[in-house]
């Protein structure tokens, strides 16, 4: 009977980093049993680690909390990858086919294995997303099975910084460290929380995290734009820090406290922790209208035509903060909604029922895609001692030790009183006898 596999998943951010553990069940359900977080600061910025063994130390505090919790030991790890320098890289391989034989699958990644070797300057290449194929220069989406002479393949390598990885390496040491998988976050939100008509209809997944806002433009079911700006929730923090002479955690629980943070009315003009609420929506309004301004001049600069973007998806902490979802929609005059957690996986734990941990709810539903028959746990095994049952003798009295006779040869028996009184009759009868002859 096929067992039940474990799935565990890190996503590292700029604020938090979260570890899930999640069953897969062999009808390929995915349940998320337990979630665990550590907060973070001045020790990822912009997605790279920068403080190594302060990660490396949350790191391993979580990995041991949930060994602990499915009593066994982690084997490996799917890691998250994000990132200031995350972008796409656009090439193009082609190459000829034999035309009396139908395309094979084989050939088409042998272009997309072609592809990643395309050497981009100071960056690695992390991953690979197919944007459209022309078999003798007739577009298709389904390649394979086609005949013809020429196979065309426009290729999104998706890139980064050498560090981003590097540094991930050596903060994951623990344990599973060497057997880790990276999972673009990104391609995994974009995969598993647009629906089928968001992919091919044209939408701008938007996720505003603390020091990063990731950009991710996907039509006709394809990667279309892969970006990241250098500003998230954080920025708005610290404007309001410093306009308002606070430090940045008062500055923190402000910005949550503030009944609508983006109302430019300050109808609401309460004093927090000494603050107008009215002065500090000041400083909101004017840092998020800023990132709303460089998403739009990013999907500009990418040849994005804003009318093709039929709809946006926020996600992370930033898109949170109350009337974002209205701001964004009056900017790019499009529908906006929140991301949900994907719909393949059940939560036994409430405490992962947030908005907030719908990138690590993909990382896990991507995970569960690639896991094939293995698990990232060994449980384990405890052999219940054998106990062997010895039959019941009976109590039998020991034999007493015979005398030996005299001479030694054999065992020389007890007489009763019977067989004693019957010797000495013989004895006297003997006598008179021998008396007689005599």
């Amino acid at each position: 009977m096929k067992q039940n596999q474990y799935i565990v998943a890190l996503e590292l951010g700029s604020s938090k980093i979260v570890g899930v553990v999640a069953e897969k069940l062999p009808n390929g359900q995915v349940t998320v049993t337990n979630v665990y977080q550590e907060q973070m600061s001045n020790c990822v910025h912009y997605g790279i680690v920068q403080n190594i063994e302060n990660v490396k130390g949350a790191v391993t505090r979580i990995l041991k909390a949930i060994e602990t919790f499915v009593d066994g030991s982690v084997t490996s790890v799917y890691v998250g990858l994000a990132g200031r320098s995350l972008h796409n890289h656009l090439v193009e391989v082609e190459r000829s086919v034999d035309s009396s034989r139908a395309i094979s699958q084989e050939a088409i990644n042998g272009l997309i294995a072609e592809a990643k070797r395309t050497a981009v300057r100071n960056h690695e290449v992390v991953g690979a997303v197919p944007v459209s194929f022309t078999v003798d220069g007739i577009e298709t989406r389904t390649p394979a099975g086609q005949m013809g002479n020429r196979i065309k393949a426009r290729i999104n390598l998706i890139v980064a910084k050498n560090r981003v990885k590097g540094n991930m390496d050596h903060a994951l040491s623990y344990g599973a460290g060497s057997n880790k998988s990276y999972i673009i976050t990104a391609i995994a939100m974009g995969k598993h929380l647009l629906t089928k008509d968001e992919l091919e209809l044209g939408t701008l997944l938007v996720d505003i995290g603390a020091e990063i806002t990731t950009l991710a433009f996907y039509r006709n079911s394809a990667l279309q734009l892969l970006t990241t700006l250098p500003m998230g929730g954080h920025n708005i923090t610290r404007d309001i820090a410093v306009g308002m002479n606070v430090v940045e955690e008062t500055a923190e629980r402000i910005k949550k406290t503030i009944n609508g943070p983006l109302d430019a009315s300050g109808g609401n003009n309460e004093v927090i922790e000494g603050v107008k609420s009215g002065e500090a929506t000041n400083f909101i309004i004017a840092r998020t209208d800023e990132i709303l301004a460089n998403i739009v001049a990013q999907v500009t600069d990418a040849g994005i035509d804003s009318a093709n973007i039929n709809s946006i998806v926020l996600a992370g902490g930033g898109a949170l903060m109350p009337g974002m979802v209205q701001r964004v929609e009056d900017n790019f005059k499009a529908k906006t909604r929140l991301a949900s957690m994907p719909s393949g996986i059940t939560l036994r734990s409430h405490a992962f029922n947030k908005p907030e941990f719908v990138e690590a709810g993909a990382i896990v539903a991507e995970a569960a895609t690639l896991i094939g028959d293995g698990s990232c746990i060994e449980r384990n095994v405890f052999e219940t001692p054998e106990f062997v049952t010895e039959p019941v003798r009976e109590d039998k009295p020991e034999p007493k030790p015979e005398e030996e006779e005299e001479d030694g040869l054999r065992p020389k028996k007890k007489s009763s009183w019977w067989q004693r009184a019957i010797d000495k009759v013989k004895d006297v009868f003997t006598e008179d006898i021998d008396d007689t002859m005599n």
